[in-house]
């Protein structure tokens, strides 16, 4: 997975992927969203971390995992390093009431 490629490289330029897609298309979503010529991913790649963090926080979020777990699981389904992996479990601790809401409202508008 390319993610884990770039967090070898450069913790902040993982970060940086990883706050783009929680800003984006994580909590919200952005359509407009232009990519910088320096951007570490293609548009490809981006779309397919994006959906698979995307089904990782929704499992999270179904499950009510407290922190520690989602740092278990996120070690166990992305291989990322454990600063990175620490990182994306503080967020999504941070922002679970949000995540709850959008599961929520998703969950009832499905077709």
């Amino acid at each position: 997975k390319k993610i884990r490629d770039i967090a070898i490289e450069s913790e902040f330029q993982a970060k940086y992927v990883l706050d783009t897609i929680w800003n984006m298309c994580i909590l919200r979503y952005n359509a407009n969203y232009e990519f910088e010529d320096d951007f570490p991913m293609t548009k490809e790649e981006f779309a397919r971390t994006t959906n698979e963090l995307d089904k990782l926080v929704n499992y999270c979020v179904y499950r009510q995992l407290h922190i520690k777990s989602i740092y278990k699981q996120l070690q166990e389904e992305t291989g990322l390093p454990e600063t990175i992996c620490n990182y994306m479990a503080e967020k999504i601790d941070n922002d679970f009431e949000k995540l709850k809401l959008n599961f929520i409202i998703n969950t009832i508008t499905r077709d």
